[in-house]
């Protein structure tokens, strides 16, 4: 298991995992807000930071659930429930430890609608999610 890629531990090994999830509690919380607006756009609002960061913005779009038929083997027939299938991801912004808000338009989120949304920010050097935020479905 992996906790906010700060710690890792076996999943088998209780005391380990308790131990990385504390570690893990420990990294950075940037707070991030998503609020649609009446025009269908999605406003961002990052906050800022004490410490100078390089990260980048992330969006996902998603599925909030996927129901996929089995067609063979032993579990022919039966239905498989995914949630949160993410159908695209895309880097829309670098942040640099200050507070900023991001418009998404509503053009680029239209095709989504009915679908979930998150946004994140991950450190620059491949490392932890510093914050992130989701919307269940989003309307236009």
């Amino acid at each position: 298991m992996v906790g906010d890629c700060i710690a890792e531990a076996t999943g088998s090994d209780g005391q380990s995992v308790r131990v990385g999830l504390q570690r893990a509690q420990l990294g950075p919380d940037v707070k991030l807000k998503l609020e649609p607006d009446a025009g269908g756009n999605l406003k961002v609002r990052i906050a800022g930071s004490p410490q100078p960061a390089e990260a980048s913005v992330w969006l996902a779009l998603f599925d909030p659930l996927h129901e996929t038929k089995i067609r063979r083997g032993e579990k022919r027939g039966c239905k498989m429930h995914n949630v949160n299938v993410v159908r695209e991801v895309r880097k829309i912004s670098k942040w640099n430890g200050c507070r900023m808000t991001l418009t998404i338009p509503a053009e680029e989120l239209k095709k989504h609608a009915g679908k979930g949304c998150a946004v994140f920010l991950q450190n620059d050097h491949k490392g932890p999610i510093l914050g992130a935020a989701t919307i269940a479905q989003l309307t236009n």
